[in-house]
């Protein structure tokens, strides 16, 4: 899995930051906890990571990071959402 902590020069300001912030705390709360296949800590980097790199790519919508957030870790069968 790459590593999504490595500086690309890009950065995210306060609104968007805020913004990533709220899209993986609902994809959190998205979640069907009965389905996780793999640690809680696995499952909540899975999502940041998700969130993060869309983020920096310029997804600005939080439903739109939150609902692939979600498809990210069911495609990879680690969690459902709920």
């Amino acid at each position: 899995m790459p590593n999504v902590y490595q500086f690309t020069g890009q950065a995210l300001g306060p609104e968007d930051l805020r913004l990533a912030v709220d899209a993986f705390e609902a994809a959190l709360h998205g979640l069907d906890e009965s389905t996780c296949e793999t640690s809680p800590h696995t499952i909540r980097r899975l999502l940041a990571q998700y969130v993060i790199e869309r983020a920096l790519n310029g997804e600005r919508e939080l439903k739109a990071l939150r609902d692939g957030a979600l498809a990210y870790v069911a495609a990879m069968g680690v969690a459902q959402p709920a």
